[in-house]
């Protein structure tokens, strides 16, 4: 990868996605003009940007559940390790066992805390020791030793920062490559935000990690790179999600090579 004030550029890391021209539109109307990035491995990049600029759906075409939306159309390309995410030969299950998805609101299944981590290894047919996995996601999340003792009680009697803990524990018990989170801190308190940025600092050791945010101190404080993401009017008045700017996040805040950018971060209306 080398730094660039639009798009990919880079340092000597190796990539995981490369995404290239992307664009998307829904119901034939433009939302997301023209992307270029490349997302290096086992770092934390963090999509910034106001509503609207696009970087939730962006998010989402990483691992195609983009596909779920009617009338929403993809064009460009992504590449995972080599690979293009959009070739019919792919399988999508697949593709999101190794991109796995993290939401605003935590969505844990309606089960014991034990089942929503064996749950999807058995039906991706898990072969090792079902008992080991489920401890070791647990630990992995530092959830384990408030809940080792209570494994069968229905995971929604968690708090909301335990399930959200949780359900990363759900996803990394399938071994994915890629956590995506989107805005995966909105609905926490300070404490249990401060205690998943923690552990996205410690995960991205081991996986490549994209949030999005609201959050301009959260970015800075624990992401590599930042994309920041704005939007723009077409001739016809609608409003266009775009790629303003991608850098290293110390760069990105302390020296931004555009006004819109440094406008943004420095709290002034876009």
């Amino acid at each position: 990868m080398t730094y660039s004030t639009a798009g990919s550029a880079t340092l000597s890391l190796p990539t995981v996605l490369d995404v290239q021209e992307l664009s998307i539109y829904y119901h034939n109307q433009q939302v997301v003009d023209t992307v270029n990035l490349t997302i290096p491995e086992k770092q934390l990049v963090a999509f910034i940007g106001p509503s609207g600029s696009g970087k939730s759906t962006v998010l989402r075409c990483f691992n195609r559940l983009t596909d779920l939306i009617p009338q929403l159309r993809v064009t460009g390309r992504i590449f995972y390790r080599g690979k293009d995410l959009y070739d019919p030969q792919w399988d999508v299950t697949s593709i999101r066992r190794q991109i796995g998805m993290i939401f605003q609101q935590p969505n844990p299944f309606p089960k014991s805390i034990y089942d929503n981590i064996a749950f999807g290894a058995r039906v991706n047919g898990y072969a090792g020791n079902i008992d080991e996995l489920v401890e070791w996601s647990l630990q992995q999340v530092h959830l384990w030793d408030s809940v080792k003792d209570r494994l069968s009680v229905n995971a929604m009697a968690l708090t909301i920062g335990q399930q959200q803990h949780l359900c990363i524990a759900r996803a990394i018990a399938l071994d994915p490559a890629v956590l995506l989170l989107d805005n995966p801190t909105v609905n926490l308190d300070t404490c249990s935000s401060s205690h998943l940025e923690e552990l996205l600092s410690q995960l991205k050791k081991r996986y490549t990690l994209i949030m999005t945010t609201h959050n301009l101190r959260q970015a800075a404080r624990i992401s590599d790179y930042t994309a920041f993401f704005g939007t723009k009017m077409n001739t016809s008045g609608h409003s266009i999600g775009y790629l303003v700017e991608y850098a290293p996040t110390s760069l990105l805040f302390q020296r931004p090579q555009q006004a819109l950018t440094q406008r943004y971060v420095t709290g002034r209306v876009l």
